[in-house]
C-alpha cells in the first residue's frame, strides 16, 4: 500500500520574495551582483559576471572582497521583482552595446572599465523604479502609496543617478550589530528562518542597511 503524498507546504518566505534587494559591490575591481537574497548564492552570483578578460570571473566568491552597497525596500513583491528583471536586463545592455571607442584600449584597461559597473548600476536602479512607477500609472495600478526606501553603506552613492523619482527615500543605517529582517514586512516567525552571519562577517553589514526603517 502506497502511502498517500504530504501536500507541499511553501516556504514562507517566498511570498515575499522581491521585497527587498540585496546590491553587493566588490571593493577592487567595482563589479555589482543584485541578489533577492540576504546571502550571496555563489553560482547564482557569478552567472552575473560577464567573462570580459583573465581572471575577470572569479572560480568563487570570496566574501571579503564583497560589501553591501545598498539594500532596497520596495512597496511590494512584484514591485522588487519587476526592478530585478530591469536591473539584469539594463546589465546585458551595457556589457554588449558598450562605447566602441574602449576597443581602442589595451585589454588590461578595457577589463578595469567593463568591470567597473557601479555607477552604471546606481543609475540604472534609478531609472527602473522610474520606469516601473510609469508602468503602473499606465495600467493604473498607483496607490498614491508607493515608497522605495534606499538604505546606503555610503550615501555619497546615490549621487551616480542624475535623479531619482519622488518616491524614493534614502537612508544610511547607524547601528551594525544588528541582523535581522526588520520593517520587510515578513511573518514574525520568519525571523526565526534567517540565518546569523560569523561574528565579524562582513554580512553582518547588512544589520546597518536594514535598521531605522521605521
Amino acid at each position: 500500500m502506497v502511502a498517500p503524498k504530504r501536500p507541499r507546504t511553501p516556504h514562507p518566505f517566498l511570498g515575499h520574495l522581491g521585497r527587498v534587494l540585496f546590491i553587493y559591490n566588490e571593493i577592487y575591481t567595482n563589479q555589482v551582483i543584485y541578489s533577492l537574497y540576504r546571502s550571496l548564492q555563489n553560482n547564482a552570483a557569478i552567472k552575473q559576471l560577464m567573462f570580459v578578460g583573465k581572471q575577470s570571473v572569479p572560480a568563487t566568491l570570496r566574501k571579503d572582497r564583497w560589501s553591501p552597497l545598498a539594500c532596497v525596500h520596495f512597496p511590494t513583491p512584484q514591485f522588487g521583482l519587476d526592478t530585478y528583471r530591469l536591473l539584469r536586463e539594463f546589465r546585458i545592455m551595457h556589457e554588449t552595446q558598450y562605447d566602441p571607442a574602449l576597443l581602442k584600449l589595451t585589454k588590461e584597461k578595457r577589463k578595469k572599465k567593463l568591470q567597473d559597473q557601479k555607477a552604471n548600476s546606481i543609475a540604472d536602479l534609478a531609472q527602473a523604479i522610474q520606469m516601473e512607477l510609469e508602468h503602473l500609472e499606465k495600467k493604473n495600478m498607483r496607490t498614491g502609496d508607493e515608497q522605495i526606501v534606499i538604505k546606503w553603506q555610503n550615501p555619497i552613492d546615490g549621487e551616480y543617478a542624475k535623479s531619482w523619482p519622488g518616491e524614493v527615500r534614502h537612508m544610511q543605517g547607524s547601528r551594525p550589530e544588528r541582523y535581522t529582517f526588520a520593517k520587510a514586512d515578513l511573518p514574525d516567525d520568519m525571523q526565526l528562518l534567517l540565518p546569523q552571519p560569523p561574528e565579524g562577517s562582513l554580512l553582518s553589514n547588512w544589520g546597518t542597511l536594514l535598521d531605522g526603517l521605521d
